[in-house]
């Protein structure tokens, strides 16, 4: 069974930091020439290096595994987290700003299969530097516990407020987590974040 799950981000989340260098950043003149911008490297999770999925950063707790499964011709990941800690797999840019305009859509998705319930959660977070002091935005997503591969997806729109010079996001990231009370692995596949020109 395929469901998909929707979010809106809203509220407040620390997240760990993985800054990778991707296409860059066009200016917004040149993104608003575009439908679409796409944010990660290797969100299929074919390549890889021996630290893991290449492009991305794992923490300490994070045992990741490429499998032989494929999904929607993506690779399958398998996550585990090490004794008593959590897992975290991030990956994040630096050059977005510039970028963004009020209207656009930042939007990010990726398969999951979790057999446990409120044990791994799906996000994307951003950093902002106001009155000199860095601070996290974000929404944490539960991912569906039932065992089946499902789509959870998020949907960010910029707004006047977000982009002021005082507070535009100065590093956005996606992050894949994992709680340490976690007993069976997790599997994530075709993981994807764009950026698309809504007030177009």
């Amino acid at each position: 069974m395929r469901t998909a799950t929707r979010y809106l981000l809203l509220s407040p989340l620390l997240f760990g930091l993985s800054v990778v260098a991707a296409d860059p950043a066009p200016d917004a003149e040149e993104t608003h020439a575009l439908s679409s911008w796409e944010l990660l490297t290797n969100g299929t999770f074919r390549d890889w290096d021996p630290k893991g999925p290449t492009g991305w950063q794992g923490d300490a707790g994070a045992l990741l595994t490429k499998t032989e499964e494929m999904y929607q011709e993506n690779v399958v990941m398998q996550m585990e987290h090490a004794p008593d800690k959590t897992a975290l797999l991030s990956q994040a840019r630096d050059d977005i700003a510039k970028a963004l305009r009020p209207d656009d859509l930042l939007h990010a998705e990726i398969w999951v299969k979790c057999s446990e319930p409120n044990t791994v959660k799906f996000y994307v977070a951003f950093l902002y530097r106001i009155e000199g002091q860095l601070k996290w935005r974000a929404v944490p997503t539960m991912c569906p516990g039932d065992g089946q591969w499902n789509r959870v997806e998020l949907d960010w729109v910029a707004q006047e407020k977000d982009l002021a010079e005082s507070g535009r996001p100065i590093v956005v990231g996606v992050n894949l987590w994992m709680d340490a009370k976690a007993t069976k692995p997790v599997y994530f596949a075709g993981a994807r974040a764009w950026i698309a020109n809504a007030g177009l």
